[in-house]
């Protein structure tokens, strides 16, 4: 069982925060929802432990645990970009199935690095040919994202191969 999952929520803004639903997800589970209410002044901090945990099998790995913020006061945050913090568990390398799946008009990708390293990722279509990077540079310690404009591309299936210090990690997704 993962549990006591304490996590600090900052106020980056510039208004009072009272109340927030709070998600936590680790690699293959769904993600459990918490209402926090409370106050947190501009600029401010304040701990909150989890109420739920995770029940685990006894061989299931834990690569990522990842807790994100929504609908500060009930409201659409009109900062989101901020709202989710993801670490690696155990110094690995983790990838968040890319996201919608099918997509049509933007693709995510989400990757976590253990520490701040170079990354690339590449497109291939269902062919195996090289369409072109998705990204290329210097990843940051944590969570990740990287959005692919699939506006372009025809429908069909396609590959994105991440290569992060030697090895290839490689996903499927669907344009429709």
């Amino acid at each position: 069982i993962i549990e006591d999952i304490t996590v600090r929520l900052v106020n980056r803004g510039s208004r009072e925060i009272t109340s927030l639903d709070l998600f936590m997800r680790i690699e293959g589970s769904d993600p459990i929802r918490e209402q926090w209410t409370g106050f947190i002044g501009p600029q401010e901090w304040q701990s909150y432990t989890f109420g739920a945990a995770f029940p685990l099998s006894g061989s299931q790995a834990i690569n990522y645990l990842c807790v994100w913020a929504e609908n500060p006061n009930g409201t659409v945050d009109e900062v989101p970009g901020n709202n989710e913090q993801c670490i690696a568990c155990e110094n690995n390398f983790s990838i968040i199935n890319p996201f919608p799946n099918p997509a049509s008009d933007q693709l995510n990708l989400w990757f976590i690095l253990p520490q701040a390293d170079y990354i690339e990722a590449s497109l291939y279509d269902e062919r195996g040919a090289h369409l072109g990077k998705a990204f290329s540079g210097v990843g940051v310690k944590g969570l990740n994202q990287v959005e692919i404009n699939t506006s372009v591309m025809r429908h069909g299936v396609y590959a994105v191969r991440i290569e992060y210090l030697g090895n290839s990690y490689v996903r499927t997704f669907v344009v429709h």
